[in-house]
């Protein structure tokens, strides 16, 4: 069953609106581009913006449908051996494969190379998958720049593109209830060239895009560049945007 709502007629303020609905405005915002405040005077009907209507109307459908859809998850990788990694990762993707829905692969080349022949020695027709959309892969290292402005993710920008690689992916499904697998280094990247606090806001934009969509997350964190003393805060902030942690320790 598919619910839908027709029209924004009137919200409340924050402080009077449900768990669900808390921080709508600023989730608005931050899809379309504009102020949160302006995002609650078109809601309260005080202006007029067809894109903030559509946005909220959008927000607010996306509330009702989520009753009925199993929550999204979001786990990670800590890993020492890049074995480890292609292991997980290949179960990850195969699986989404096998059901029918789309997966997105955000690593880089070698990752990306070595994941491909684990894919395809599992007998995953990925030529088909490819053709299909149901397999996207994107460059981590050379895409970043696209939304990062003054060495922070941009989150108008990061939503421009990560709900672009979700919607077109969830285009291919071939289930009821699509599900969107998505791996992501951006944030290993990030902490490798000792931006970890762009890495921490850049899990948190995905957790706002895992709140809108059905997504199964699954981030990869390289062990060398967390392993000091002075990472340990750092290690802990990373690990507290997740629904699952997996650590393998270098042997």
């Amino acid at each position: 069953m598919t619910f839908v709502v027709k029209k924004v007629i009137y919200i409340r303020g924050p402080k009077d609106l449900s768990a669900q609905l808390r921080g709508l405005y600023e989730r608005v915002a931050s899809q379309v581009g504009v102020d949160a405040l302006y995002v609650k005077q078109v809601a309260l009907g005080e202006s007029e913006s067809s894109l903030v209507e559509a946005g909220l109307t959008a927000e607010l459908t996306r509330i009702v449908q989520q009753e009925h859809q199993t929550p999204s998850i979001h786990e990670v990788q800590f890993y020492s051996e890049d074995q480890v990694l292609l292991k997980r990762l290949a179960r990850f993707v195969a699986a989404a494969l096998k059901r029918g829905d789309p997966a997105i692969v955000i690593a880089t080349i070698a990752h990306q190379d070595a994941l491909l022949l684990r894919l395809r020695l599992a007998g995953l027709d990925m030529n088909a998958a490819n053709h299909e959309g149901r397999y996207v892969t994107v460059d981590a290292g050379g895409t970043l720049s696209i939304f990062m402005v003054n060495g922070m993710p941009e989150p108008a920008r990061f939503f421009r593109v990560a709900s672009g690689l979700i919607e077109e992916a969830l285009k291919t499904a071939n289930t009821q209830q699509p599900r969107v697998a998505a791996f992501g280094e951006w944030v290993s990247v990030l902490c490798k060239r000792g931006q970890a606090d762009a890495a921490v806001r850049l899990e948190q934009l995905w957790n706002e895009l895992a709140a809108k969509y059905n997504l199964d997350l699954l981030c990869g964190y390289e062990m060398g560049s967390m392993n000091r003393v002075e990472h340990r805060d750092e290690f802990r902030r990373i690990c507290a945007e997740h629904t699952r942690i997996c650590i393998q320790r270098k042997s």
